[in-house]
């Protein structure tokens, strides 16, 4: 049995960006956000019931 796609095989892997040598620098990564999440996000969340989670 495949598990992998023929056009998958020669698929070059992730490679990681430069990383800074510096303390002083804090990077964050693609999926990170240095801000808080919009105040609606709270209200959004806090509207939800445990049935609309199923």
């Amino acid at each position: 049995m495949k598990y992998q796609r023929e056009i998958l095989k020669n698929v070059q892997g992730y490679t990681p960006g430069e990383q800074l040598n510096r303390p002083d620098i804090i990077k964050l990564n693609t999926n990170e956000n240095p801000y808080p999440p919009s105040p609606k996000v709270g209200e959004a969340l806090a509207a939800l019931t445990p049935d609309d989670l199923r």
